[in-house]
């Protein structure tokens, strides 16, 4: 039976959000950036990635999984090139500072390369590839994750189905380009919009713990999700693998903790920042110039319905923003719920 949706307004989510985020012990900023970028990936229209999250990431705080107050640094650098340590911190912050110290080096050295180990579930990287976009910067962003997404022809799951997110500046007042996606058929996370739905998935996003196609996205969530185009997914999980994990010095592979299967244990997740400046090699006008020929040229594609355009990478995002910042958030009653539970010992409550 499907669930009853509501609307709730953005500002009370986000109020709520960060209010949870500081009485776990997170600073006022860093409760403040971490519920922005929840709201934000919420107000995306990316569910998965979202306030759904808020349930899992504060129970990981009231148990000691995530530190409240890590000891973000930078152990290693040569060059444009830096390697830091999250200290168990909740990815979001982690993954802002990583960013940061990313768009410096890039600034300084035309290039940037940082990896972070040691740090947690990031959510959607799109947020740092749009943040490092913003600060006129072309970006890579990539984390592992817990082995959760099967190869071609494997029983069961084998290795991680890691995000990846791109972003280009424009430089002429418009929303960068930007695509945010992962090396499954899905994000897990559509899996558990679905069962919190009550929907079932598409037979082709994931299989049970005995390698059988399902559409129960219960069943999906204890097996493994199917690799994004079957082996070339695969193999592009590897290089991202090694250009996480183990380029960092870090957890790889079966060494990463689970965030819902252990949700006690630190995951000790790496990701890397990977930015160029476009101004090294370009002068502003004429790189503005050629990204906007790029974007005439693709949104003046002929389509088969007359009345379509084809949609340029963010598009979809903004649209989707635009909408629910009049309408409101969608939910269900129960995932409202379950998010003024988490807020119940601290008395906090929204209220519609």
């Amino acid at each position: 039976m499907a669930a009853t949706m509501i609307s709730v307004p953005k500002n009370m989510v986000l109020r709520y959000t960060m209010d949870v985020f500081k009485n776990y012990g997170l600073s006022d900023e860093d409760a403040k950036y971490a519920a922005d970028c929840l709201v934000q990936t919420t107000m995306w229209g990316i569910d998965s990635h979202g306030i759904i999250r808020l349930l899992i990431y504060s129970q990981r705080l009231g148990n000691g999984a995530l530190k409240a107050s890590p000891n973000i640094r930078v152990i290693k650098e040569f060059g444009a090139v830096a390697l830091m340590d999250g200290d168990g911190c909740l990815g979001y912050i982690g993954a802002r500072e990583a960013t940061k110290k990313a768009v410096s080096l890039a600034r300084q050295f035309g290039i940037a390369s940082v990896q972070m180990k040691n740090s947690n579930h990031f959510g959607a990287a799109g947020l740092y590839a749009r943040e490092a976009a913003e600060e006129g910067m072309i970006a890579l962003i990539m984390s592992n994750t817990p082995i959760n997404m099967a190869a071609p022809g494997s029983k069961g799951p084998v290795l991680g189905n890691h995000p990846i997110a791109f972003a280009a500046p424009m430089f002429d007042g418009n929303k960068p380009m930007v695509f945010d996606t992962c090396m499954s058929e899905v994000a897990g996370g559509k899996l558990l919009v679905a069962k919190e739905k009550g929907e079932k998935i598409p037979f082709g996003w994931a299989v049970d713990k005995d390698g059988n196609p399902t559409d129960d996205p219960a069943a999906g969530l204890a097996g493994a999700f199917l690799p994004l185009a079957g082996h070339k997914g695969y193999c592009f999980a590897l290089m991202e693998e090694v250009l996480t994990g183990v380029l960092a010095q870090g957890a790889f592979l079966n060494t990463i903790g689970h965030l819902f299967k252990e949700p006690t244990k630190t995951s000790y997740v790496c990701h890397h920042m990977l930015l160029i400046n476009p101004l090294a090699v370009a002068e502003k006008a004429d790189w503005m110039r050629d990204m906007q020929e790029l974007r005439c040229q693709i949104k003046g594609t002929s389509m088969r319905d007359a009345n379509a355009q084809l949609i340029f990478p963010g598009e979809i995002e903004e649209g989707v923003a635009a909408k629910r910042e009049k309408e409101g958030i969608p939910m269900t009653e129960t995932l409202f719920a379950s998010l003024n539970e988490v807020g119940k010992p601290f008395g906090l409550a929204m209220s519609l």
